[in-house]
């Protein structure tokens, strides 16, 4: 079976199972032809989650009333943490006038079509038909395209053309000679899924050692780590009428890359959602915003809570109480029960965003304590830029339709509000209760933005709301696109489960949070994704009895127990080298158990633990949480240690001797004929830092 990581000790495990403004007017249609609406769908399955793909602008779910963004993929019933998420963008030209495109719910109209733009903004209906199509690429055979080429240079031979695999022979890169004897239509001559040019020509052939990638401006040579798999399509608002938000068109074309990566730690609950946009629009658009928007549900529907932190940029969605569906059927949804996961999102690789220098009231530049230019948003609809920044999570708000306390959803000059931290109505975000108090000049752009288990913040949690059916709306900006200008973004959704309720602690967010942005801004590196492989379990069956032996494999990164690995670029003063230290054995409930299962007894019990006889002992890792001084001058969050292993320090041990049921009531005995299930893990430690 899959080897998985062990959950913060960078271990694997190894599981045996054996037996024994006011709007402008329309302008004239930009369409030459108006597309219909894009019907493509994908479902992306590499790792624990299972989340749906549609081309046309939205995620999730196309309608009906669940949604599929499964998570744990692993359970025998699926349930879904998002019901369905769309993206909005909106921005202003120089006359002033708001353009708009968006997507909610498909009842309510869409204005999104499939496929790219040419130089005038414009497509027709045959282009649309072409890209209503989500193409797959699979990681494993990038690696082993990657190998094939490098071979053929080392031996002085040609790659073969009839080596390679579909997805990456037929990838909708620019300039790709072969796409059209598949796809029997040529593609543009722009460019389009992104690649790794092994010759910098600035055109796509696999066959002379290209291969599909994702966008990383910050990798060099675009040596990182690749996904398990990449989905690309590509979308637009300008292919038919905007039956959503009946607004001036953007002229914006949309390339997104979806993706994902098996891995054995916090990733591998993750997904990633990047959008490269460009503008086709032959003029200016300034104070642009890019938001999604989701309507969260998570299990069940009536009892979801959804709040920020502003400093991270991390959005998260949680339940109200314990019990997900307690107070209700659900309408027939599955319901996460008592094992309720929290989601996090967060633009993990921002957009280029505007920024202007404050000055005093003479016009001089002003610095911070640093010495540091002082950067602020430029005043709204001016277009002033002085710089470009990598944005974060610029507002964070929700609503809810019909609620009485939120003014309802406006689909023109509304959207591009609340893309901006406004209500609707035009009112500001104010700080307390609801955050709806017109009137009031405590005013913010972040809807609870503090921990729910801070009595003394300000959450959903302290402000005792009722359960509605919330829908947020996340965005980044100010953006500026100039005609033909190019800004990509990069969302992630990431869950973290074993999490306390109700009013949960958000220590476990913020760590899979810090995973996914430091994998970003330190190139996806392999370090990220490296830990001790697990043991092999081999057994010898006895009678009412068990020997279970561990082995490692001379294909293992711990064959003869040698696994080491230095995390780079962590400076001279730190260890920075992990290094194989022990073993624990488990007996599982079942052969679903996930990694992050194995402390809970109702699931896992341990049957053994073993380590190198050394000066290493109990081993604790560090996480930061919230601190109880709320004194004035006392640090929000402070470090806490958890111990992840209880050493006995005296050898390793490779042979165990088995003659207990741990999860059996009463004779404890094993029985022949039975299935048992079991699972070994691998760990390595290092001591970073001494903490006290």
């Amino acid at each position: 079976m899959k080897n998985l990581k062990s959950i913060i000790i960078t271990g694997w495990f190894f599981c045996l199972s054996l037996g024994v403004n006011a709007t402008s007017p329309l302008k004239t249609d930009l369409f030459l032809a108006a597309c219909t609406s894009p019907v493509a769908a994908y479902e992306m399955h590499v790792n624990n989650v299972r989340a749906k793909l549609y081309s046309g602008g939205h995620l999730f779910n196309k309608g009906g009333n669940e949604g599929n963004y499964i998570t744990p993929a692993s359970v025998s019933i699926p349930v879904s943490a998002i019901y369905r998420a769309g993206v909005w963008m909106g921005g202003v030209d120089r006359a002033g006038s708001i353009k708009v495109s968006a997507t909610t719910y498909s009842y309510d109209g869409s204005d999104f079509y499939t496929g790219p733009l040419d130089i005038l903004g414009t497509t027709e209906a045959t282009v649309c038909d072409q890209w209503d199509k989500i193409f797959t690429v699979k990681g494993n055979n990038i690696m082993q395209h990657i190998q094939n080429y490098k071979e053929a240079l080392e031996n002085q031979t040609g790659l073969s053309c009839n080596d390679i695999t579909d997805d990456i022979l037929y990838w909708p890169a620019q300039g790709n000679p072969y796409f059209e004897e598949k796809y029997g239509w040529k593609l543009p001559d722009q460019p389009l899924a992104n690649y790794f040019d092994e010759n910098d020509d600035g055109y796509y052939d696999p066959c002379l050692g290209d291969y599909p990638i994702i966008d990383n401006a910050s990798c060099a040579n675009g040596i990182y780590k690749i996904p398990a798999e990449i989905n690309f399509f590509i979308f637009n608002d300008a292919g038919g009428p905007q039956t959503f938000t009946k607004q001036a068109k953007l002229q914006m074309e949309f390339q997104v890359s979806a993706f994902a990566y098996n891995t054995t730690n916090e990733l591998n609950d993750m997904t990633f959602y990047q959008y490269k946009l460009i503008s086709k629009a032959p003029e200016d658009l300034i104070d642009c915003y890019f938001s999604w928007w989701i309507d969260p549900d998570l299990g069940c529907n009536d009892d979801d809570y959804v709040g920020c932190n502003p400093e991270l940029g991390m959005a998260y969605i949680y339940n109200e109480d314990a019990i997900d569906g307690e107070k209700s059927t659900c309408g027939g949804i599955n319901a996460y029960k008592d094992e309720i996961p929290m989601i996090g999102l967060n633009f993990v690789q921002g957009p280029k965003v505007v920024k202007v220098f404050k000055r005093d009231a003479n016009g001089n530049i002003m610095y911070d304590a640093d010495g540091k230019k002082i950067l602020i948003d430029p005043e709204p609809f001016t277009g002033d830029a002085d710089t470009l920044v990598i944005g974060q999570m610029s507002s964070f708000m929700s609503y809810y339709g019909n609620s009485t306390w939120i003014p309802n959803l406006s689909k023109e000059l509304g959207i591009y509000r609340q893309m901006k931290g406004l209500w609707a109505d035009g009112s500001p975000l104010t700080i307390g209760q609801n955050g709806y108090n017109p009137g009031s000049v405590d005013t913010t752009k972040f809807l609870f933005p503090d921990d729910p288990n801070d009595p003394n913040g300000w959450s959903m949690c302290t402000a005792n709301l009722p359960n509605y059916n919330n829908s947020i709306v996340m965005s980044v900006g100010p953006m500026l696109m100039l005609p033909g200008s190019t800004n990509t973004l990069t969302m992630s959704v990431f869950s973290v489960l074993g999490v306390p309720y109700p009013c949960p602690d958000l220590s476990k967010l913020r760590y899979a949070n810090e995973i996914a942005k430091n994998l970003f801004e330190n190139c996806l590196k392999d370090y990220y994704f490296i830990g001790p492989d697990a043991p092999d379990i081999t057994f010898e069956q006895k009678n009412l009895a068990l020997t279970l032996k561990l082995e490692n494999a001379k294909s293992s990164n711990n064959f003869n127990e040698s696994f080491s690995y230095t995390i780079p670029n962590l400076g001279s003063n730190v260890d920075s080298e992990f290094k194989f230290e022990g073993y624990k054995v488990y007996q599982v409930a079942n052969n679903k158990v996930r990694i992050d299962q194995l402390s809970n007894p109702k699931f896992a019990r341990l049957i053994a633990q073993c380590d190198i006889k050394n000066n290493t002992q109990d081993i604790y890792n560090w996480q930061s949480v919230l601190n109880p001084d709320t004194s004035a001058n006392a640090e929000k969050y402070i470090w806490q240690k958890v111990l992840k292993v209880k050493a006995e320090n005296v050898g390793l041990q490779h042979s165990f001797d088995i003659t207990e049921d741990l999860f059996a009531t009463g004779d404890k005995a094993l029985y022949n004929n039975k299935y048992y299930h079991f699972c070994a893990v691998a760990y390595a430690h290092n001591n970073w830092k001494d903490f006290d």
